[in-house]
């Protein structure tokens, strides 16, 4: 795919009830249910990602990706 069209494929998001937290060691972030449903975390959804692209960006990033 080509930068343009990974763009294309991204639109803006907000994650109502979760938070957004450092986590000692690690480069990301973490987002974390939060008690108070006015948190929200921004950011972009990726859209038609395949398989083999979301289980890479899950072994860059570290973390869990649903």
């Amino acid at each position: 795919r080509t930068l343009r069209q990974a763009a294309e494929s991204m639109t803006p998001a907000v994650l109502r009830g979760f938070k957004r937290h450092a986590v000692r060691g690690m480069e990301w972030p973490a987002m974390l249910l939060s008690p108070s449903p006015d948190d929200a975390v921004e950011g972009m959804l990726v859209l038609g990602m395949l398989d083999s692209q979301r289980r890479a960006l899950h072994a860059f990033q570290g973390g869990c990706l649903i």
